[in-house]
């Protein structure tokens, strides 16, 4: 990447979720994806059998299916495995759950560039981990994170509406809650350093 690309992926971009909000219904939502779906009827859409507590339903495609539209939630100059791809969940025909999941291999041995530009975007620091740093923002309405897989072959980025989260596995009420607890340890070890 050069010196120029750098500056337009840390300072420039950000992500454009604006086609995809949430209590959107899964035809609103299809309407807005470069390769429409034929049917987005309730009870055709797949199950996602993680969550235990309501019935959730998704729709998702790879993201390089977007195009030069990708650089809505990638930022520009920066290439993604050919499996990587999003998902929109939802609970009660209402988008509520936004899920980027970005593969591994020899190239792209990881997505830091991508996660780094995610925290300057939402002016958060990063979150040192076991397997690698991280981003956790909240606000009123939503919830955006990073999570990179223990096995080390993908990292999520998550965009959750907060009224409408509901327990999952891997990362439920009291995942976030460990991320919060290490935002704000990040956010006084850096007030301490400047």
């Amino acid at each position: 990447m050069t010196a120029e690309e750098s500056i337009i992926v840390s300072e420039i971009w950000k992500p454009d979720f604006d086609n995809f909000q949430f209590g959107d219904s899964p035809q609103n939502i299809n309407t807005h994806l470069p390769r429409q779906f034929r049917t987005t009827q309730w009870n055709t859409l797949p199950q996602a059998f993680e969550y235990k507590h309501d019935v959730v339903r998704y729709i998702w495609l790879h993201l390089s299916q977007f195009g030069d539209q990708i650089t809505k939630f990638i930022p520009p100059y920066i290439s993604v495995h050919e499996f990587s791809y999003i998902c929109f969940l939802f609970v009660n025909e209402k988008l509520f759950h936004i899920s980027i999941r970005l593969f591994y291999d020899q190239k792209r041995p990881n997505y830091d560039q991508v996660i780094e530009a995610y925290a300057k975007v939402f002016h958060c620091p990063m979150i040192e981990t076991e397997y690698s740093n991280q981003f956790y923002h909240e606000d009123n309405e939503t919830i955006y994170f990073s999570y990179q897989y223990p096995d080390q072959s993908h990292t999520l980025i998550q965009i959750l509406r907060k009224d409408a989260t509901t327990p999952i596995d891997g990362y439920g009420l009291d995942y976030l809650a460990a991320y919060r607890q290490q935002r704000e340890e990040s956010i006084q070890s850096f007030a301490l350093t400047q």
